[in-house]
């Protein structure tokens, strides 16, 4: 009976060091894609916003910056805001990286990110 109650505790302990690694690991990420969302806004051009997000259904779900549209589905779009076409005509496929976190850089217009700019992605 005292041997089940020792091979209890350390299987509670190996699962709560497990659960620790991974919330260190959820952590590690979060902060590194903060990290590299700040170094995108300092290198950013004028007039240019970054957004670290999650595409979902081929549309891309803003999280961060904290003044990121929330709830919402920005479209991307490769044309610049001035051109004389439609925005629908420059934007890219997005399935392959449907639910992973990636980096954008552009120019924000009314649902739709312009001269959007692939950075980074992150995870697996």
């Amino acid at each position: 009976m005292n041997n089940s109650r020792h091979t209890r505790r350390l299987s509670l302990l190996a699962i709560g060091l497990v659960l620790l690694l991974l919330l260190f690991a959820v952590l590690g990420a979060a902060g590194h894609a903060a990290w590299t969302l700040w170094r995108c806004s300092q290198d950013a051009e004028e007039g240019e916003s970054c957004y670290v997000g999650i595409v979902r259904d081929g549309r891309f779900q803003p999280w961060l910056p904290a003044s990121a549209p929330r709830g919402t589905l920005l479209r991307l779009t490769s044309i610049h805001m001035q051109e004389a076409r439609s925005p629908e005509s420059g934007e890219p496929d997005l399935r392959a990286y449907e639910g992973r976190l990636i980096l954008l850089q552009g120019r924000d217009g009314g649902g739709w990110l312009y001269s959007a700019r692939l950075i980074r992605t992150f995870g697996p």
